[in-house]
């Protein structure tokens, strides 16, 4: 970690200190993040707790396509394709995401706070994910709905994931399944008394609107991306814990 912060300082075209501090903040915090998700994907494995473990790698997987071209901008400066690699990992990360709190909202309306056996499989979830959306309408027929139409319009061209200006209205049509989406996890957690972790949501979707809706124009936003994944890292903290 030392050599990477070496060669940010010494990087040709790192004009001002400023700008090295906040690269060096940004690559720190980017590796610790990625090496938290490797080690908590090690543990949920050894619990053999492959429903949570699955909810991991989607998140730290989907954070990777974005996270590591930007560690390596970060390090040695624009390279070719930058933008678009930048641009393709945010797409994915928006599709990963989705599914990650399509399978939070079912741990929440699934599993019991009193601590009773996790599934340590994901075919159940799936088999009641299909019974939610082929046998009766409900609130998880909604929402995997809500998750279909969201990664239906990320993968949409008029996104301009590729370009550096994107699409502001793109970007307001494609979240808006997903605040519905959080929303609805929301509800589940506080009914379900998973009080902390309706918090953290909450607070993560406090963190990531302003940036998905207005960083392309304001850079300086990108920084509530640091809060927002802190909250991740104690959601899934605290489900490595206590199930």
């Amino acid at each position: 970690m030392i050599t990477t912060i070496k060669m940010i300082i010494k990087r040709k075209g790192s004009d001002t200190l400023n700008k090295n501090g906040k690269e060096i903040g940004e690559t720190i915090f980017i590796i610790i993040y990625l090496l938290f998700i490797v080690i908590s994907s090690f543990l949920l494995a050894f619990k053999n707790n492959y429903y949570i473990l699955i909810m991991t790698l989607l998140l730290g997987i989907g954070d990777s396509f974005h996270l590591i071209p930007r560690l390596i901008k970060n390090i040695k400066g624009n390279f070719i394709n930058s933008e678009f690699y930048l641009g393709l990992g945010t797409q994915i990360s928006s599709i990963t995401m989705t599914l990650f709190y399509l399978l939070l909202i079912y741990f929440f309306e699934i599993y019991s706070i009193d601590g009773s056996t996790p599934y340590t499989s994901v075919i159940p979830i799936f088999k009641d994910m299909t019974n939610a959306l082929f046998q009766d309408f409900s609130i998880g027929t909604i929402v995997v709905l809500l998750v279909i139409i969201r990664i239906i319009i990320c993968l949409l061209p008029y996104n301009n994931w590729y370009k550096k200006e994107g699409n502001k209205e793109m970007s307001i049509i494609r979240n808006i399944p997903f605040l519905l989406i959080g929303i609805i996890a929301l509800y589940f957690a506080f009914q379900n008394s998973f009080t902390y972790l309706g918090i953290l949501v909450f607070l993560s979707f406090l963190f990531y609107m302003p940036v998905a809706l207005f960083a392309k124009r304001n850079k300086k936003l990108g920084i509530l991306m640091i809060p927002k994944t802190i909250c991740y890292i104690m959601l899934i903290l605290n489900l490595i814990i206590h199930f």
